[in-house]
C-alpha cells in the first residue's frame, strides 16, 4: 500500500473542512447566543431547591387520549384554612417549578400556592416535547377549581402566559383570574431566530440538555399555538392582569397592546408596565409581581360580590313575581 500524498490530506480536508468547522463552531456560537439572550443567566436550564416544599403528581389524559405525568411542587406555610383562591404558577420555557421557588416559600396572601413542572420539563418531562399550548392548559387540570376545589389564580411567565390564557379559554368557570407576566400572546411579534435553526442539528442539539432542544421546539411553534390561540381569547371571562417590563429584550412590550385588544370578554383587564424592566421580572421585581396577584385577589372578590348582588337581585325579582301572580290567584273571580 502506498502512502497518500499531502496533497490528497489537504483535498480530504478542504473537502470536509466547513463541515469540521462548523461541528466545532456552532456550539460555541449557540452558548454566545443564549447567553446573550440571558437565558443561561437565568438559571432556567437547571432545576432549584425543593427544600421545604411538597413534591406531589397527577395524572391525567389529554385531549389526544395521551396519558402522561404531571409533577407539581407546593407551598407548606400556607394557612390552610384560608378562604381565598389558590395560586398556581406556570414557568416560561425553559424552566420548571423551581423557577417560583421563593413565590412558594413566601405565600402571597397566605393562599395556598402551588407551581407546575410543564409537560417536557423536569418530572414532567413524559418523554418527549408538548408544544401545543391546548395539551399544557390540559396538564393543569388536576389544579383548576371544580367540585372539590376553588378555581385559582393563574400566574404565568413568558411562555407560561399564552398557556394560563388557554387553560382559561378551554376551561371556563374553572380559573378564578389570570396574571399574565411578561406573556408572549402576539402571533406577529413571534420571530425564529438562526440559532433555533440551528439547534435542531444533532451536531448542535447534542451539546445541550433536554430542557434546551425541549424549549427551542417551543419557541419554532410559538406562532403557530399563538394564531390557534387568538380567536379562543374573546374566551376568557376571568379578570385579567398584565405585567410588563418595558424594557423587555425577549417578549417586546407591544404584546400589551395585543393582549388589551384580544380579551374582549372579560371587563377587568389592567396593566402595570415596569419602567425599564427586562424580561426575568419574576425574579429582579417579585415585589411587583406580588402586588399584581394581590390585586388579581381583589379583582375576583370584586367579581364574587358583582356576581352576588345580581343574583340577589335576580331572586328578589323572582320572589316579587310569585308573590304578584299568588295576590292574582287570590283574588276572587267577578
Amino acid at each position: 500500500m502506498t502512502n497518500a500524498s499531502p496533497r490528497s490530506y489537504k483535498r480530504f480536508f478542504r473537502k470536509r473542512g466547513f463541515w469540521i468547522t462548523t461541528a466545532l463552531l456552532l456550539p460555541v456560537l449557540m452558548i454566545a447566543a443564549l447567553a446573550i439572550t440571558g437565558c443561561l443567566a437565568s438559571r432556567m436550564f437547571e432545576p432549584g431547591d425543593e427544600t421545604g416544599l411538597r413534591r406531589f403528581e397527577k395524572a391525567v389524559t389529554l385531549d389526544d387520549t395521551k396519558d402522561v405525568t404531571v409533577s407539581f411542587l407546593s407551598s407548606t406555610t400556607h394557612d390552610e384554612h384560608h378562604s381565598g383562591p389558590p395560586i398556581v404558577y406556570v414557568h416560561g420555557t425553559p424552566g420548571d417549578a423551581t423557577n417560583w421557588n421563593r413565590y412558594l416559600r413566601e405565600p402571597v396572601g397566605d393562599c395556598l400556592s402551588i407551581a407546575v413542572d410543564r409537560l417536557g420539563f423536569h418530572k414532567s418531562e413524559n418523554g418527549g416535547v408538548f408544544s401545543s399550548f391546548a395539551d399544557q392548559a390540559a396538564a393543569l387540570k388536576p389544579v383548576l377549581g371544580d367540585d372539590e376545589r376553588a378555581a385559582p389564580i393563574l400566574v404565568g411567565h413568558s411562555l407560561g402566559g399564552p398557556i394560563i390564557a388557554r387553560a382559561a379559554a378551554d376551561y371556563p368557570g374553572r380559573v378564578a383570574a389570570l396574571v399574565i407576566v411578561a406573556g408572549s400572546l402576539d402571533p406577529d411579534l413571534e420571530e425564529i431566530k438562526w440559532y433555533n435553526h440551528a439547534m435542531r442539528s444533532p451536531l448542535v442539539s447534542i451539546w445541550f440538555p433536554k430542557a434546551a432542544t425541549h424549549s427551542n421546539e417551543e419557541v419554532i411553534a410559538a406562532r403557530r399555538e399563538t394564531e390557534e390561540l387568538a380567536e379562543r381569547l374573546k374566551l376568557v371571562t376571568c379578570p385579567v392582569v398584565i405585567v410588563h417590563g418595558t424594557a423587555d429584550s425577549l417578549v417586546p412590550f407591544e404584546n400589551v397592546a395585543y393582549m388589551k385588544r384580544q380579551f374582549t370578554g372579560t371587563a377587568q383587564v389592567e396593566v402595570i408596565a415596569l419602567p425599564d424592566a427586562d424580561h426575568f421580572i419574576i425574579w429582579t421585581d417579585a415585589k411587583a409581581i406580588r402586588e399584581a396577584i394581590e390585586r388579581a385577589r381583589e379583582l375576583v372578590q370584586v367579581k364574587r360580590d358583582m356576581n352576588e348582588r345580581s343574583s340577589n337581585r335576580t331572586e328578589s325579582i323572582e320572589e316579587m313575581q310569585v308573590e304578584e301572580m299568588e295576590l292574582e290567584a287570590s283574588r276572587p273571580d267577578l
